[in-house]
């Protein structure tokens, strides 16, 4: 799974170069990697998208919990 997601960083460092690299001669500020796309994982996170991550998660951890009674029967409100 580890292998999947370094692949998967790796593909989205390189889209992003390439959006940063046709972006930078159109515009009027100086870009930098991260204006263009930010991808999870990297130093450049901050703590409140770091927060903003974990909320989402369990959002999602809930949302699952309630397919997962749904789908054994147990229809919880």
């Amino acid at each position: 799974m580890e292998g999947l997601r370094e692949k998967e960083k790796s593909e989205l460092e390189r889209v992003r170069l390439i959006m940063w690299a046709s972006l930078v001669p159109h515009s009027k500020k100086s870009l930098e990697l991260e204006d263009v796309l930010r991808i999870e994982g990297t130093a450049t996170e901050t703590k409140e998208d770091k927060e903003q991550q974990k909320k989402e998660m369990e959002a999602l951890r809930k949302r699952a919990k309630k397919m997962e009674e749904m789908m054994n029967g147990k229809h919880i409100h």
